[in-house]
């Protein structure tokens, strides 16, 4: 294989992972399925009753301070446990919330049930083609992404799939950026103008994502433009497209850094993923000199985007 067949494949693996963690595999298209067991410590049955004991002379209790609501994407990246976190954003109506319970179901499900590699890496063994044991910083981060996903071990492949299809359900059912993003692409459908608009002035970064295939194809249409400085024969135009939306995904507040989900289950597959964020890792996978082209065009997305200038993407 050329060096520069070497490069391409290595940048669509890592853009791959970003798509798997976030998506998922499609699930059944059935929506008349139950959500996960909930869990016992949720069950009314096992709640105890409430205290019907009045202290007269009680405190008040402080006014707590208002606070502000995490982007869903931000807590897969950064909470420690990740399953009290997927059931609270199962019972949200909001399609970001949705979009990541999803995510934190599938990636947690390959991490603890179906791929193997993880266990064989924590417990500091070689798996598939690997000659030698893992070095310590994939040991560290396996470990890390399976005490994150504690609580889905015990996931059957059918509650998956059921889970799975009451989430994607109720996504085609949310009224906002993500669910209506999702939902158009789901069932194939065209995106109107005014729905593309709604999803660039909400700067979500997993609504974007969505559309980021037909954000740049509108691009290219309308200015004639190759994404790179010129075209260049290294990088078809897909792929280049893919990348630099990969790197406006992370300028919105995707889950890109260097301790995030995403770059931990990478590392812990691939030593050359440690140590480093997702966007530096991108950039470090294309042609030297493609990179500060990429990297501008990636920049010019994410200002027009942050503007509101809807006409910088054509009709």
């Amino acid at each position: 294989m050329s060096r520069t067949s070497t490069i391409v494949v290595a940048v669509v693996v890592v853009v791959a992972c970003a798509v798997v963690v976030l998506a998922g595999a499609p699930g059944p298209a059935s929506s008349d399925v139950a959500p996960l067991p909930t869990p016992a410590s949720e069950s009314p049955s096992t709640m105890a009753p409430p205290s019907t004991t009045i202290v007269v002379n009680a405190p008040l209790s402080p006014v707590p301070a208002p606070t502000v609501r995490r982007p869903p994407i931000q807590r897969m990246s950064t909470d420690r446990h990740l399953y009290p976190t997927y059931l609270e954003l199962r019972r949200s109506d909001r399609g970001d919330d949705l979009h990541v319970a999803n995510g934190i179901l599938f990636a947690c499900y390959l991490a603890t049930r179906i791929d193997g590699d993880l266990r064989t890496i924590a417990a500091g063994r070689s798996f598939r083609s690997d000659s030698k044991p893992p070095k310590p910083v994939r040991i560290d981060a396996a470990r890390d992404v399976l005490s994150r996903c504690d609580g889905f071990g015990d996931t059957t492949r059918l509650e998956l799939q059921q889970a799975r299809a009451d989430l994607r359900a109720r996504l085609d059912r949310a009224d906002d950026p993500v669910g209506r993003a999702e939902a158009l692409l789901h069932r194939r459908r065209i995106l109107s103008d005014e729905l593309l608009q709604s999803i660039l002035t909400s700067q979500d970064p997993l609504a974007i994502n969505d559309v980021s295939a037909v954000l740049v194809e509108r691009w290219r249409k309308t200015t004639k433009q190759p994404i790179a400085s010129s075209d260049d024969s290294r990088m078809n135009a897909e792929v280049e497209g893919t990348v630099v939306m990969l790197l406006v995904y992370c300028d919105l507040g995707g889950d890109c850094a260097r301790d995030g989900f995403e770059m931990t289950t990478s590392c812990a597959l691939h030593a050359d993923n440690c140590g480093v964020d997702q966007r530096a890792r991108v950039l470090a996978q294309l042609p030297p000199d493609l990179r500060q082209s990429i990297d501008d065009r990636a920049a010019t997305f994410v200002r027009a985007i942050q503007d509101d200038d809807f006409a910088f993407w054509g009709s």
